[in-house]
C-alpha cells in the first residue's frame, strides 16, 4: 500500500481538445468507457505545479516542489451504485528526479523525465515542456480573458466547472480534494501545440497503484 501524501497545487492548467468517440474507445481499456460530451470525447493535458509534497504527517518544510504533466481522457467507470466519472491517465512526466525515481512506489503513477520552462504573471502564462526523445513535447502560451466565451464542448463557464468537478477519480492515481475553487468567471485563452504524436485548486493527495483492477478512488485533478 502506498503512503498517503499531502501538498498544495500551486498552479493547474488543463489543455483540452475533442476526440472522435470511435478513436477514444480504442485508447481506453475495459471496463472504462470514454465520456461523450456533445458528440465528442474530451482528452487533454494537465500541467500542474505541486508544492510542499510529502508523506502525510511530515512538516511542509521538507516537501518537494515539482512541475508535472499528465496526458488524460475523461472516462466513466463502473461502481456498485452505477457508472461514475473520472479520468484515465496514460502518460505522466515530471521535472523532479525523485518523483520520477519513486513514481508508482512513493508517488502516484510512473513518471517520465521532462524539462519545464515556465514564465508566468497574473495575466499570462507561457510553458515549454521537453520530454525524452520529444515524444510528448508541449508548447503553451495563454492570457487571462475577461469573460468566458462559449466553445463547442462547453457553452457556459458553469458547464465546464461541473464537467471537471464530476471527474473525481483518476486511474491510476487516487487524490482527495480538501478544497476546490474555479477561477471566477475568467477563461485562459491562447495558443498551444504538442509534438509529435483552467481550473485552480489546492489539494492534498493520497495514492494507489492497482489499475486496472483498482477500486474507485477519491477526488483528484490528474
Amino acid at each position: 500500500m502506498l503512503p498517503t501524501l499531502e501538498g498544495i497545487i500551486a498552479r493547474r492548467v488543463l489543455v483540452n481538445f475533442r476526440v472522435d468517440p470511435d478513436v477514444a474507445r480504442r485508447l481506453v481499456p475495459a471496463p472504462l468507457e470514454p465520456v461523450v460530451e456533445r458528440g465528442a470525447c474530451v482528452a487533454g493535458i494537465c500541467l500542474i505545479r505541486l508544492e510542499r509534497l510529502r508523506p502525510k504527517g511530515l512538516p511542509a518544510a521538507v516537501g518537494l516542489a515539482s512541475e508535472n504533466m499528465a496526458h488524460r481522457i475523461a472516462i466513466r467507470y463502473p461502481t456498485p451504485d452505477g457508472p461514475s466519472d473520472g479520468v484515465f491517465i496514460w502518460r505522466r512526466d515530471t521535472d523532479q528526479a525523485l518523483v520520477s525515481l519513486l513514481g508508482g512506489r512513493l508517488f502516484p503513477g510512473v513518471h517520465g523525465k521532462a524539462a519545464f520552462d515556465v514564465a508566468e504573471s497574473d495575466a499570462s502564462l507561457a510553458m515549454a515542456v521537453s520530454t525524452e526523445r520529444g515524444a510528448a513535447d508541449v508548447a503553451l502560451r495563454v492570457r487571462a480573458a475577461g469573460q468566458w466565451r462559449p466553445t463547442p464542448l462547453f457553452p457556459t463557464f458553469d458547464a465546464v466547472c461541473e464537467f471537471f468537478r464530476r471527474g473525481d477519480c483518476g486511474f491510476s492515481c487516487s487524490l482527495h480534494t480538501t478544497g476546490w475553487k474555479a477561477c471566477g468567471s475568467r477563461r485562459w485563452s491562447g495558443r498551444w501545440s504538442r509534438s509529435p504524436s483552467t481550473t485552480c485548486a489546492r489539494r492534498s493527495t493520497r495514492t494507489r497503484r492497482d489499475f486496472p483492477r483498482a477500486a474507485p478512488c477519491s477526488t483528484g485533478p490528474c
